[in-house]
């Protein structure tokens, strides 16, 4: 049913319920800012002590991701590939992470809480084939482009869509990211004069800005580069990176 259903277009939604029916275990998939993607059975995880909900989208609350931190559980999702089991007092059974990943890089974790009679083999192996089939998935809608830049895919996507509430929320997500707040941002896009001039795979200027800007986060958003710069002084470029910025430009014919 999941090999059949990449077939057509579903939502990510749809193949969390496929493996709920199987095992019966709640599943929630949550992006690399800790915001819920899709969850089963339900499309809310009914989790009021654990989750909130801002401007529509539910989170986890940052003080529980803070608990990750320190119970390293955020670091075992990180380094692991099959399904990491643990217990955690908040919780009454055992529970599983599974890392989403495209390649190498994380793009999402898929938790469920577990039950009482604990996770058996095939409860894990098609937990963790789900997360295969995820990423394929996550692949089709083409936002996924730049590897490297899928840790701040999420958190640009949202702020430049006008989803975050208040300067307070978006600073606990950017803590989340373990990047530290700064008082000034600026937001850069990058273009092709030629769509038809653009000459390397995205990777390759991603890390050519990054050389420029070893503190940008930047992404692929709706195909287009884009990266907030944060800076503690309210100037955005200083004159050897606007001289390698300028270069850059020429060089690939981009603005």
């Amino acid at each position: 049913e999941l090999f059949t259903a990449l077939q057509s277009k579903h939502s990510l939604q749809h193949y969390l319920r496929l493996v709920y029916n199987v095992i019966q275990m709640p599943l929630t998939l949550c992006d690399t800012s800790f915001g819920v993607l899709a969850a089963a059975p339900s499309a809310v995880v009914p989790d009021a002590e654990n989750m909130e909900i801002v401007n529509g989208k539910q989170y986890v609350k940052f003080d529980v991701t803070l608990e990750m931190d320190e119970k390293r559980i955020t670091p075992r999702i990180l380094e692991a590939f099959r399904p990491y089991v643990c217990r955690d007092s908040k919780f009454p059974y055992e529970i599983a992470f599974q890392p989403v990943r495209i390649n190498r890089a994380l793009v999402a974790y898929i938790f469920c809480p577990g039950r009482e009679e604990g996770f058996n083999s095939v409860d894990l192996e098609l937990i963790e084939f789900l997360a295969q089939i995820l990423s394929i998935e996550m692949q089709k809608n083409d936002s996924f482009e730049v590897e490297s830049g899928l840790k701040y895919e999420y958190y640009l996507q949202e702020l430049i869509d006008g989803h975050f509430s208040s300067d307070e929320f978006a600073e606990r997500r950017l803590l989340q990211l373990k990047r530290k707040p700064q008082p000034y941002y600026f937001m850069l896009h990058f273009s092709f004069d030629d769509p038809e001039s653009k000459h390397a795979a995205s990777n390759y200027y991603y890390e050519q800005i990054l050389n420029i800007f070893p503190e940008g986060m930047v992404s692929v958003i709706r195909g287009r580069l884009c990266m907030l710069l944060p800076r503690s002084e309210p100037k955005a470029l200083k004159d050897r990176e606007k001289q390698a910025l300028m270069k850059l430009l020429d060089f690939n014919r981009m603005r």
